[in-house]
């Protein structure tokens, strides 16, 4: 559940994150019809895991490498693994052709991204817990929301002022984004 959605179900088809792959299964027939991987971000040596998908018109918009927190010396305590990724990726959803991609400062919480009029909104912030498990000696660190070109990959707007949230909602009719 922290992941977000790992499937996205359309007319045509049905996208499923399974085993560091995306698959693409025909929604009529239940046909595989291609698997999609993401390649390597900057300085791996495995292929990226998948996190979050989603999608809207051609495109896929995929997070990639989910954080991990652990705080050991609390068994049993709430994790938050997961709910945030290093990376987050747009691609072409019938060919997987990987558009673009950007990497985070911080982590891209899953929550926090939404799609609408032609752009991907996302916060770049991982909540305080996971900030001060992942850097004990420098638990801050300001956050910023981005509006991204859905087919380009080019920063629309972006701000640091009043970035607090972890889930953000995007209304196309109003064209409002509200952060909670």
């Amino acid at each position: 559940s922290s992941i977000g959605s790992n499937y996205v179900t359309l007319a045509d088809y049905i996208y499923v994150v399974f085993r560091g792959a995306c698959l693409k299964i025909e929604a009529e027939t239940g046909a595989l019809t291609d698997t999609f991987f993401l390649p390597l971000l900057d300085g791996q040596t495995a292929p990226p895991k998948w996190g979050y998908i989603a999608a809207s018109g051609d495109y896929l918009i995929a997070s990639a490498e989910p954080i991990n927190a652990d705080d050991k010396d609390k068994p049993g305590k709430f994790t938050w693994n997961g709910t945030t990724s290093k990376a987050i990726y747009v691609l072409n959803r019938h060919t997987g052709k990987v558009l673009w991609y950007k990497n985070a400062e911080h982590g891209f919480r899953h929550n926090a991204i939404a799609v609408g009029n032609e752009m991907v909104f996302c916060i770049d912030l991982v909540p305080p817990e996971i900030k001060a498990l992942l850097s004990p000696d420098n638990s801050d660190g300001q956050g910023k929301i981005y509006s991204f070109d859905l087919k380009t990959g080019g920063i629309v707007w972006s701000t640091d002022k009043g970035v607090f949230g972890t889930w953000l909602g995007y209304s196309s009719e109003n064209d409002v984004l509200l952060q909670a």
